[in-house]
């Protein structure tokens, strides 16, 4: 995950919906989501996303495992007829050890031959359409799922190469035509607070130039 390493902000954020390893976490800023940008602004990743992403299937903490389990009949009965009912057949049995997430451990979703179990058939995630549909329900949809093509590691947000050269929307390039600042500013609030997001833009603009260049 992620194509760079310099470090060139520290934030701190509490907030209870985070999916990391503490509710107060400092992340470091890298200088990709700073000085690469998409070549096509009308290719944002939220609008023209069709689940490559989730092909293989998606990490995500223990609890929120949990959380997900705890609303079987409801994501039961969103799902279609492609996609996996049994709850037993929804995660790998593996766990993996990583401090990037709540715990520091996270747990892969199995995934068919349409990609993780949680795509339908139109490659839409059930778990994101029953959030945005239900408001009284808790954040279904992982936190790493939210954030991509942004993500974390070793505390440090950055830009996440999984689809880079595949998928035009998650493809980055070097002061691109729509800077990822503009471009992500979803998946930034995700990890971060507005107050965070916005200082953050003041320091450096779009495409990592600072506001007094």
């Amino acid at each position: 995950r992620g194509i760079g390493r310099a470090r060139v902000a520290i934030w701190t954020k509490k907030r209870p919906d985070i999916d990391v390893n503490e509710d107060e976490r400092h992340y470091t800023v890298s200088d990709d989501l700073l000085e690469y940008g998409l070549a096509d602004p009308s290719q944002l990743p939220a609008k023209v996303c069709d689940g490559y992403c989730c092909k293989s299937g998606v990490y995500m903490s223990l609890p929120h495992r949990d959380l997900i389990l705890e609303h079987v009949e409801i994501i039961q009965a969103a799902m279609d007829d492609i996609q996996p009912h049994d709850p037993d057949e929804w995660f790998e049995e593996r766990i993996e050890k990583d401090q990037d997430f709540q715990g520091g451990r996270a747990i892969g979703t199995e995934a068919t031959e349409n990609g993780c179990v949680f795509l339908n058939k139109a490659g839409r995630c059930v778990l994101q359409i029953l959030t945005m549909k239900n408001p009284d329900l808790p954040q279904l949809k992982p936190f790493f799922c939210r954030l991509f093509p942004l993500t974390v590691v070793d505390g440090e947000l950055t830009y996440d190469d999984h689809c880079e050269g595949e998928m035009v929307c998650c493809s980055v390039e070097e002061r691109g035509a729509a800077s990822l600042l503009d471009a992500c500013e979803y998946e930034f609030l995700v990890a971060l607070t507005p107050e965070q997001f916005r200082e953050l833009k003041a320091q450096h603009g779009s495409n990592g130039a600072t506001a007094d260049a």
